[in-house]
């Protein structure tokens, strides 16, 4: 899997999904997201259903961009203007530290 883009997280936590991944993945502002996090990474995903291991719960605000939950930044070690790389698959957005 190939690095997507990279972005940096905004001050308030916040990072922006470029569009063609919301388009290809079918989210639109106001959709509800999960984000799971695993090991190194963090996979956001379409909220469909039950929560499952979603360690929390966001969502994509009318200009594409998330709100970071403060345990996931935690977790992730990921302060203001942390650099994120982004992955994807057809059914996943992957991030990581870049």
């Amino acid at each position: 899997m190939e690095r997507y883009k990279t972005r940096n997280l905004d001050i308030t936590g916040r990072l922006s999904i470029p569009g063609e991944l919301r388009i290809a993945l079918n989210i639109e502002a106001g959709s509800n997201i999960f984000l799971t996090c695993i090991d190194t990474i963090v996979a956001i995903h379409r909220a469909e259903g039950d929560a499952g291991t979603a360690c929390a719960v966001s969502h994509i605000n009318d200009t594409g961009m998330i709100s970071l939950p403060a345990e996931v930044k935690k977790k992730m070690g990921w302060k203001e203007k942390a650099r994120i790389a982004m992955y994807h698959t057809d059914k996943l957005i992957i991030l990581k530290s870049a």
